[in-house]
């Protein structure tokens, strides 16, 4: 996801996006995105200089739990 720095100087910046299983490595064989993992989110300019992104992601994963020996 990208963000045009030039807009985010004049407004705030609405952002929505969909990532399709299989998409995102999660780096490991443990764990598989199940259904799109949706973001939307607000970016501001913070204090001059900085980004700030704010917003909620939701998701659905499968994956292996263990209970470690007692």
């Amino acid at each position: 996801m990208f963000l045009d720095v030039k807009e985010l100087a004049v407004r705030k910046l609405s952002l929505r996006k969909s990532y399709a299983p299989g998409a995102i490595d999660y780096q490991t064989s443990e764990i598989k995105q199940v259904e799109p993992l949706e973001v939307t989110a607000t970016a501001e300019l913070f204090d001059g200089t900085q980004i700030r992104i704010t917003g909620e992601l939701k998701r659905s994963w499968s994956g292996l739990c263990a209970m470690p020996e007692p």
